[in-house]
């Protein structure tokens, strides 16, 4: 397995598919470029098996997103981080988060993350405050909606 930064387009589309498959997490391919332009910094770091090819390559991963404050602060942003179902709990994801908290430094953050990985991340990470107005859920069904 090797750790890799900024890699083709095709495995952020990986990302994105198995998350949307297994979350129903709505991101788009053309967000990876989107992110890396409008951010201060972006980083989409990710683990991925070489013995295969960037169209099936994808283990575990997320993206890192720095934005600047009005002081001139940096601000980080980690989202999207996840592990395929058949990787998960073998640690393939501790060099990706180590990797963007190298990049964070003692700098501030936030971990945009599922509720139900929450505790995890506390115990391993040591992202533990959780403020209760965050926790939002919202389905949006196209054929429901008009446009008055």
């Amino acid at each position: 397995m090797e750790l890799v930064v900024n890699p083709p387009q095709q495995v952020f589309d990986q990302l994105i598919h198995w998350a949307a498959v297994t979350h129903g997490w709505g991101h788009m391919p053309y967000d990876y470029q989107f992110y890396a332009k409008g951010f201060d910094g972006y980083w989409f770091i990710c683990v991925v098996d070489p013995s295969k090819d960037d169209s099936t390559n994808f283990v575990a991963g997320g993206s890192l997103a720095r934005c600047t404050d009005g002081n001139g602060n940096p601000l980080y942003s980690i989202g999207l981080f996840y592990c395929q179902e058949e990787y998960r709990g073998q640690g393939y994801g501790k060099p990706v988060f180590k990797a963007m908290m190298d990049i964070v430094g003692e700098d501030n953050c936030v971990l945009m993350a599922a509720p139900d990985m929450s505790q995890k991340y506390a115990d391993i990470f040591g992202f533990k405050e959780m403020p209760v107005y965050w926790h939002h859920k919202l389905i949006i069904v196209p054929s429901r909606m008009g446009v008055p």
